[in-house]
């Protein structure tokens, strides 16, 4: 079913950049919960907002908010990680997951937020602003 969140998926398991640091079998790229002691590193990613735009009463185009947080064992792979959904998402536009986005802009290229409390791994947060319509 297309949708931001499968687009989000598509795009990042066809990014070599990418799944060279966060794996293919499994990828570890997770909607907003991970389990306890995932392999590093990996993302969450969560879709903070997602309101659609309404023109003469038809449903045009979403245009939706995603954080990414990044999670790795050292800052230095941290930053590689953020590097490459930088160079995946930003400025995106095609087909993806059978969801057409039209602008995938960057809006926070990497808060470094202090590590997470009950992991203690460094952490990085990566926002995206994504216009995007189903089919």
């Amino acid at each position: 079913m297309a949708s931001i969140e499968a687009a989000i998926e598509a795009r990042a398991l066809a990014f070599a950049g990418l799944t060279a640091l966060i794996g293919t079998t499994p990828v570890r790229l997770y909607p907003p919960l991970v389990y306890q002691g995932a392999d590093l590193p990996y993302v969450l990613y969560t879709v903070i907002t997602d309101p659609t735009y309404h023109v003469m009463g038809a449903d045009k185009d979403s245009q939706a908010r995603v954080q990414f947080d990044v999670f790795a064992s050292s800052w230095a792979i941290a930053r590689q990680v953020r590097d490459q959904l930088l160079a995946c998402f930003d400025r995106l536009t095609g087909v993806f997951g059978g969801t057409t986005i039209d602008r995938a802009i960057c809006e926070n290229r990497g808060l470094q937020l202090e590590p997470d409390d009950a992991s203690q791994l460094p952490r990085l947060l990566v926002e995206f602003q994504m216009t995007y319509r189903l089919p």
